[in-house]
């Protein structure tokens, strides 16, 4: 695992329902895996959500709930936390999880679904008529999020999808982070994946009881992360890289990524009037 945009879960006897979780390698054959069997795992688990005589501890959502995946911000916890409790989540970066939502969502079938990935607010701007529940994996700020990414990119082992990044030759040709960004286009994480949209920010400062409340709000789902998922705090580590940075580069750096901590500040300002 990445050391930094994972944790380490306790998973309780009683968690181990894997059923719609996506194989890595689309060959498992397994039948409710959305990667092997796309539209039949969908189909199964909204007929399983609508079920009265289901087992399960959630209820599905009267709309389609959308959650914009920031790299580098905690967005694999999150899927392994919903995978573990027996929901699937809809990837909207495949292409086949994007076909079959979008059919879905066109004859307006997306309640129950819960839909995640870096291509939320395309998959969203194609289905204007649509009202989600909006949520955004994002617990760390702008600075951080850049030099995760740079740092993951440049010491990535062979075998994990950052080794294979389209920029790492560019990643290790450049001698600072604050270079890699400005030269590579990298600077505004955030509004690069929400765009014009106001998902509701899941915030470093509090994480797990930000993950509880979107379950309970779009699930009717109680969950303890603590508790339930081994979650700490402590491997959440928002600014660990600021100490690796000196003054002028955090300053260029923050010029760099302006649009991010405004849209922050603003979220932050909306949530504390909340």
């Amino acid at each position: 695992m990445l050391i930094d945009s994972h944790v380490t879960m306790t998973h309780p006897p009683h968690l181990h329902r894997k059923e719609y979780t996506r194989c890595l390698d689309g060959a498992c054959q397994h039948r409710h895996c959305p990667g092997c069997h796309t539209e039949a795992a969908i189909t199964a688990f909204l007929a399983e959500g609508r079920s009265p005589t289901s087992t399960r501890r959630w209820q599905p959502a009267a709309q389609p709930v959308l959650i914009y995946h920031v790299p580098r911000t905690g967005g694999t916890f999150l899927c392994d936390v919903l995978e573990d409790l027996g929901i699937l989540v809809v990837r909207c970066d495949y292409p086949g999880d994007a076909a079959a939502c979008s059919e879905r969502l066109r004859h307006g079938q997306g309640s129950g679904l819960v839909i995640m990935g870096h291509t939320a607010a395309a998959l969203k701007a194609m289905h204007p008529d649509v009202e989600f529940l909006e949520y955004a994996a994002c617990w760390r700020d702008p600075f951080d999020i850049c030099a995760s990414e740079y740092q993951g990119i440049r010491t990535a082992q062979p075998g994990t999808h950052l080794h294979q990044h389209h920029l790492r030759r560019e990643c290790l040709q450049c001698d600072s982070l604050s270079d890699w960004v400005e030269q590579y286009a990298r600077s505004n994480p955030i509004s690069n994946v929400i765009g014009d949209n106001q998902p509701i920010l899941l915030r470093a400062s509090n994480y797990a009881e930000d993950i509880e409340s979107m379950l309970q709000e779009s699930l009717s789902l109680h969950v303890d992360l603590v508790m339930e998922f081994g979650f700490e705090p402590d491997r959440f580590r928002p600014g660990r890289w600021l100490v690796t940075a000196d003054r002028a580069e955090l300053l260029r750096l923050r010029e760099l990524n302006r649009r991010d901590y405004e849209l922050v500040q603003t979220a932050g300002r909306v949530a504390s009037k909340a």
